[in-house]
């Protein structure tokens, strides 16, 4: 993708090595939060990976995309999930 925007090294990195990343966008609402997270999909080279004590780096990975709304009242309390709304999302695969 080349939209003219730029990302440090670090943020792909954590993306071929299957760590989320997540962002706080802007909500629907004023008294809510809203949040995209990009979760890659996990293999079987990551487990075996991950029991050897290494990660697994994968270039191809498949990514799945999600939109959160949550209530700004309960996000820094333990039940920030209580009326969360999942706004979108989708399923993908790219090169990071």
């Amino acid at each position: 993708m080349d939209d003219g925007s730029e990302w440090s090294t670090d943020k792909p990195t954590a993306l071929r090595l299957g760590r989320r990343l997540v962002a706080e966008v802007s909500a629907s609402l004023p008294d809510r939060r809203a949040f995209v997270g990009i979760r890659p999909t996990r293999s079987a080279p990551d487990a075996q990976a991950r029991d050897e004590g290494w990660v697994h780096s994968d270039a191809e990975r498949s990514f799945r995309l999600e939109h959160w709304e949550y209530d700004r009242e309960r996000i820094d309390g333990f039940d920030y999930d209580i009326d969360s709304a999942l706004i979108e999302s989708a399923d993908g695969r790219g090169r990071v």
